[in-house]
């Protein structure tokens, strides 16, 4: 994974969960700048993964989307986050993986309600 920053996997695992995307929902989703995703979307079309077409309902605007090896690469980076989050929380034993679990769960609300609330 290491061949990969956060934002540009945030931005992988993105577009092969949600398919393409123009830059301005990529930067809605990952509550990131503008600039920091256009940086990462030419990050990943030089590394081949991600291809800039003409979005197919308004081709004034551009859509962001995985390659073949874009899909092949997310996918694959899935899979080790999740072997390396299964081999943590099985080192941690049972009781405090569902401690772990319930933390995550109340940091994810906290997050969504103050997006909510647009903090």
């Amino acid at each position: 994974m290491a061949e990969y920053s956060r934002g540009e996997l945030l931005v992988l695992l993105t577009l092969e969960k949600c398919g393409p995307l123009t830059p301005g929902q990529l930067i809605n989703i990952t509550d990131s700048s503008s600039a920091h995703v256009a940086k990462i979307i030419r990050k990943l079309t030089s590394k081949s993964l991600v291809s800039r077409n003409a979005d197919p309902a308004d081709k004034r605007r551009v859509v962001a989307e995985l390659t073949e090896k874009g899909h092949q690469t997310a996918r694959e980076q899935y899979e080790q986050i999740i072997d390396l989050v299964a081999g943590l929380m099985n080192s941690l034993g049972e009781e405090k993986s569902r401690q772990v679990i319930i933390s995550i769960d109340y940091v994810i609300r906290i997050i969504r309600n103050r997006k909510e609330a647009g903090l």
